[in-house]
């Protein structure tokens, strides 16, 4: 069992979502994004959302990941502001626990491209840090919720 929590920031490699195929022979992941036309075959991305690797916030209604609804936040270290659908997110913000500093600086949690996560998702992830500072945990918890539920 995973031990992820609320607030932890994890390295994602397939963000969005990618789902595990059912069939016990193939077993890969595919994007949830991908279609076959119905009438030529041709393979189509539905979604404008490109799939990156990239650090995400993990944000949960309860206090682990499988007792609730749970989505990923992803950071960029790219156009660092703050505006309805972003938060900053400052070093004295987070603690840092992973031995790579390549994260290890400011980023802007990108509320609008959250997404619900699942435990596949999660299964082979590291946590790279948490997010510890109150006031940044309730901008960001405001922010997703009045996008969720506007």
């Amino acid at each position: 069992m995973f031990n992820f929590k609320k607030w932890d920031i994890l390295f994602i490699p397939k963000f969005p979502e990618m789902i595990q195929c059912s069939n016990s022979r193939c077993g890969r992941n595919f994007s949830i994004s991908n279609y076959s036309c119905p009438y030529c075959g041709a393979d189509n991305l539905i979604s404008n959302i490109v799939s990156k690797s990239r650090p995400i916030i993990l944000w949960l209604d309860q206090s682990y990941w499988f007792q609730s609804m749970a989505f990923a936040i992803p950071l960029s270290k790219s156009r660092i502001y703050s505006d309805r659908l972003n938060e900053v997110i400052k070093l004295t913000d987070y603690q840092f626990l992973h031995t790579d500093t390549i994260y290890r600086e400011p980023m802007r949690a990108i509320i609008h491209q959250s997404t619900r996560i699942d435990g596949n998702v999660l299964s082979n992830n590291r946590i790279i840090g948490k997010i510890t500072n109150r006031v940044s945990q309730d901008k960001i918890e405001n922010k997703l919720l009045n996008w969720i539920f506007p």
